[in-house]
């Protein structure tokens, strides 16, 4: 079974370098995997039970704002429709694909230790990739979870302002979201962001929609507010998890790698363009690009 891999790339290496080393991805690109992960069931069965919550479970997130009004508490999710989005957190999954995450959250975990050691925050991470339909919802909304069930409090956040899926995938609306915490002339000026999240129950994970008037609301000039937002999310969650759009269908992707911290790179085997992914990493920083997750599913 293949593993999803993350070729990481030296902080300095510039753009046009990062892009020519992809052709060592070429291969893989061009030949479906032998062995696609397998899916999260589309049901769960009546007798499966969530997970327990676990004994180092800690309340939502705590600010400055937060602590003015820790008595409230974000609504939760439906468990059965997490179980499907968050396919990690389903024990019906095989171990073989809950390995492939757990292997990313190691990676990512280790990078950490390496960009603190060089004295650089290593916690906001974007998810993007270079054409619609590589699968980034799918592994931004799972490395979120495996990330979550280590006792870390991560948030995601549906940042496609092209085509949101979030909140289909967990069957909720999409508003209030993103969109409402980002009003007011500086962002966050009289929103209480942390009124627009939702709880995976018996998890330390939280997220956020896209808002509303989806996609339609939100402009290059509402994302240039992002940061002054990422800010207050850094006092309260371990990792930030940003599911970003594909650079095919808007400069928004461009500009989230700008703004997280680092990004990591979906590609789906035998669909997505080779040439597509080399135009994707020349408009990325170079050394904000984490890796390359090669993902066989399609989500």
């Amino acid at each position: 079974m293949p593993m999803p891999d993350i070729a990481a790339a030296p902080t300095s290496v510039p753009a046009e370098t990062f892009a020519q080393n992809l052709l060592n991805l070429a291969d893989q690109l061009d030949t479906p995997a032998d062995a696609p992960l397998a899916p999260a069931p589309e049901t769960v069965p009546p007798e499966v039970e969530p997970t327990p919550a676990p004994e180092t479970a800690v309340p939502p997130p705590t600010s400055q704002e937060v602590a003015e009004n820790d008595s409230y508490e974000p609504p939760a999710l439906d468990s059965q429709a997490c179980l499907r989005t968050f396919a990690v957190l389903n024990p019906q999954c095989r171990r073989e694909y809950l390995e492939q995450f757990r292997a990313l959250r190691t990676r990512l975990c280790l990078e950490q230790r390496a960009w603190n050691q060089r004295g650089q925050a290593l916690q906001v991470v974007s998810v993007l990739s270079p054409s619609v339909g590589d699968g980034r919802t799918f592994v931004a909304a799972n490395l979120a979870a495996a990330l979550a069930v280590s006792d870390a409090q991560v948030l995601l956040v549906d940042v496609n302002t092209a085509a949101p899926k979030l909140h289909e995938s967990l069957g909720i609306l999409p508003s209030p979201g993103l969109t409402e915490a980002l009003q007011g002339p500086r962002g966050l000026t009289n929103q209480a962001w942390w009124t627009v999240l939702h709880r995976v129950p018996e998890t330390n994970l939280f997220t956020m929609t896209i808002g509303a008037g989806g996609a339609s609301q939100i402009d290059t000039v509402d994302l240039q507010k992002l940061p002054s937002l990422i800010e207050h999310w850094r006092q309260c969650f371990d990792w930030v998890v940003l599911d970003g759009p594909a650079f095919e269908t808007t400069s928004d992707a461009e500009i989230l790698s700008h703004i997280a911290d680092a990004s990591l790179l979906v590609l789906r085997p035998g669909h997505t363009p080779f040439a597509e992914a080399q135009r994707a990493t020349t408009h990325m920083p170079a050394e904000r690009i984490l890796g390359v997750v090669m993902n066989p599913h399609r989500g």
